[in-house]
């Protein structure tokens, strides 16, 4: 039963890892609020993911492939990352000091994140993928063992956003306001480049 675990913390973290959306969110964030407002951001995805991993291994994916085959919900989530980049692109950014955390707004952070990775199909295929590679299913490894692979894939989400938060935090020490800016300019122009991609993708 450990080994479907470790194997799930395996595959959810390297499903992470990739620098998307929520990856430039999250650095967004910790630059500017702070190591723990930038993890709170990554919990947002890590909770898709589960969600994901959950409908890929129990097979009901039938149900989630009808949700992002919605041409509205796609179109939702391309305007929702241009909304999410044009503000990382005009807001007026500050460096929060850890005293004034508290101030931040963590669950606007972490829904964020979450609505961006739902609507996004790409880690759906990904962790269908994966499965179908590796043979895991539900019907042939059994409830409990399935369970413990998504619990697995949370975990070494969490991991992921953990660890590039920590590094961004550190990044931090040594940026300046004007640092800062430029990383938000950049960030919010990738991300608004992301969004155009899938309204892009969906009425072509």
């Amino acid at each position: 039963l450990t080994l479907f675990y470790l194997k799930g913390l395996l595959i959810g973290f390297l499903i992470a890892a990739p620098v998307g959306p929520v990856s430039l969110l999250c650095i967004e964030k910790t630059l500017e609020e702070g190591r723990f407002s930038g993890f709170i951001t990554g919990i947002g995805s890590t909770l898709g993911d589960a969600l994901f991993s959950a409908l890929a291994i129990f097979g009901l994916t039938a149900i989630t492939d009808t949700w992002l085959g919605e041409w509205w919900v796609r179109s939702l989530g391309s305007m929702f990352l241009i909304y999410v980049g044009l503000r990382m692109l005009l807001s007026q950014h500050t460096m929060i000091h850890a005293a004034d955390f508290i101030h931040t707004d963590m669950h606007r952070n972490f829904a964020s994140a979450f609505i961006i990775n739902i609507t996004n199909p790409l880690p759906l295929l990904a962790y269908i993928s994966v499965f179908a590679v590796l043979d895991m299913s539900v019907a042939k490894s059994g409830y409990v063992p399935s369970s413990l692979l998504v619990g697995g894939v949370a975990t070494g989400s969490a991991l992921w956003w953990l660890t590039l938060s920590w590094l961004m935090n550190v990044f931090r020490e040594h940026m300046h306001e004007k640092g800062l800016k430029w990383v938000n300019r950049i960030a919010g122009v990738v991300t608004i480049l992301f969004g155009l991609g899938v309204l892009y993708s969906v009425f072509m």
